[in-house]
């Protein structure tokens, strides 16, 4: 991958700006990518014609479910062209069956209905990603962006269903009164071979129109994702910036000339100044507060002067506000004759319309069947949305944080490496902040911090059940403590880690009176009697 040669501008862009972006590719590379869908598509819609002939539509919604394979090539092409190649149709006809036969059957089965399909894509494709390390990729992409690709994915559903019906009506139009042809009834009442193989052609021209429009927005959303998480913009800046002084003699260029590798030696030299030169300039966080700046004067009162205050603020209006809410609630049940139970009354229509249909009996009167209907249609919403809520319960199960029940001290189910610290209770010392203490009189201040840090994290597990992921980072580990702790706790691990990310990251070392404050609350905090 040459980020020299991109086309495009890597910088961070939202997620609507991205999908923008892949709509302008898509009409840049418009009638390759055109080609690349219809032909795959024409062969197989023929063959499955063919082979079905009495069954036409099933050819039609076969080649349908095939759409995921035939998307593939549109992204190859995409992903080649990006970095400023000038891909073939022949080439990338070519390579169709190894395109295709990576991870075929997901993609054709469970896969087949995913809404962030085209998102997902190049993970497989282009990554060559699949089963775990497929998950955690993804896992990793969707914290952002999924929702634009969902809605980009319905967008482009509708679109395809427009460009169908809207050329149909379009016929429609054109027609004369005079020739009583009713488009509609033909294709679909009275449909013969003739009109279904028209209606499946439409169908192709109008899913290959939409194609490299709904592959490029994924696309665009990937890319997106990739040069936030990887940082493209500022790697391509500092390749501009070491070939320019390359080409202007700069000292570091010219030493860097007399070795093999000369750009790398020059990359390095130029971020190790400008890291040097910002830390330079960069306020000291831990400096203290300037001399001429007094604290504001805090007054003391009394015991019942501030007994008197808290009661005044009590009776204030900011604690007597009434607030009206409005909520959704069941509709009233109407009872079974008979019995005491309440049923709900489109459940009983449901149980009606049922019988209708299986008995073989007529309807009572006409008037009853929008009733009956109504009731099945109400049945299917609320199923739909039951399975709805089901589904987000499934895929979701492992992204929340589990806690253990209270009084259990078992910290089984976390992970036991965190950021490449080892967090298990077996490696620590028996005596922590002692050991803490003696790294810091030796002049090992980053011993001690990462001793100091990785037993916190240890104790919060064993001592409070909290679960921490392999993919947490420091600020969500943060964010789970104080989601199942109290104040004290949550503070202490906010204040810990933010001098642990300044020492791991930006290497300043902080104080040993720091030190020692942190370790007088970790005894305050967790007791060595384990």
């Amino acid at each position: 991958m040459r980020l020299d040669r991109i086309v495009i501008e890597p910088r961070l862009r939202s997620a609507w700006e991205a999908l923008d972006l892949g709509v302008v590719l898509a009409r840049q590379w418009f009638w390759p990518l055109f080609v690349l869908w219809l032909l795959p598509a024409l062969g197989l819609a023929v063959a499955l014609g063919l082979i079905l002939q009495d069954s036409l539509w099933v050819a039609g919604m076969l080649l349908w479910w095939l759409k995921p394979l035939l998307d593939r090539p549109l992204l190859f092409y995409a992903s080649r062209a990006l970095f400023g190649e000038s891909p073939s149709i022949g080439g990338v006809l070519k390579t169709l069956p190894s395109i295709y036969r990576f991870d075929l059957l997901p993609w054709l089965l469970w896969r087949r209905l995913n809404v962030t399909r085209s998102f997902d894509l190049p993970v497989t494709l282009l990554e060559r990603l699949a089963g775990k390390r497929r998950k955690q990729r993804l896992s990793v992409l969707h914290r952002q962006n999924t929702g634009a690709a969902t809605w980009y994915t319905i967008a482009c559903v509708h679109l395809e269903l427009l460009l169908v019906f809207g050329t149909l009506g379009l016929i429609s139009l054109l027609l004369p009164e005079e020739a009583g042809v009713d488009v509609f009834s033909a294709f679909f009442d009275e449909a013969s071979s003739a009109h279904e193989w028209i209606y499946n052609l439409l169908s192709v021209l109008a899913m290959a129109t939409v194609a490299p429009f709904y592959v490029l927005g994924g696309f665009a959303l990937y890319i997106s994702r990739r040069v936030e998480l990887e940082g493209w913009d500022i790697e391509v800046r500092f390749r501009s910036l070491a070939e320019r002084l390359t080409r202007e003699g700069h000292p570091f260029a010219k030493e860097s000339g007399r070795h093999p590798g000369s750009n790398a030696a020059v990359l390095k030299s130029v971020m190790l100044a400008l890291t040097v030169g910002l830390m330079a300039l960069s306020p000291d966080p831990l400096t203290p507060v300037l001399a001429n700046e007094t604290p504001d004067v805090v007054e003391v009162v009394d015991a019942s002067s501030a007994q008197k205050l808290i009661d005044d603020v009590l009776a204030g209006p900011e604690f007597h506000q009434m607030q009206e809410v409005t909520r959704w609630r069941l509709k009233e049940t109407s009872s079974v004759e008979g019995g005491n139970d309440q049923v709900p009354s489109w459940l009983i229509r449901l149980v009606e319309l049922f019988e209708y249909l299986f008995s073989g009996s007529e309807a009572s009167s006409d008037e009853s069947r929008p009733l009956e209907l109504g009731a099945l249609l109400e049945f299917l919403i609320w199923l739909i949305v039951f399975g709805f809520v089901a589904y987000l319960v499934y895929a979701y199960r492992k992204s929340g944080v589990v806690r253990a029940p209270r009084g259990e001290r078992k910290s089984s189910g976390s992970a036991t490496r965190l950021f490449g610290l080892d967090v298990q209770p077996d490696s620590l010392p028996e005596n922590v902040p002692a050991a803490v203490m003696a790294l810091c009189r030796q002049g090992e201040t980053r011993a001690a911090m990462s001793l100091l840090y990785r037993a916190s994290l240890s104790r919060y597990m064993e001592k409070f059940g909290v679960v921490f992921l392999d993919s947490h980072t420091e600020s969500e580990c943060v964010q789970v403590i104080e989601s199942h702790c109290d104040t004290p706790s949550s503070a202490y691990a906010r204040d810990l880690t933010d001098l642990w990310q300044r020492l791991a990251y930006g290497h300043q070392l902080p104080d040993i009176e720091q030190v020692t404050e942190l370790t007088r609350r970790w005894r305050r905090l967790f007791d060595d009697a384990r």
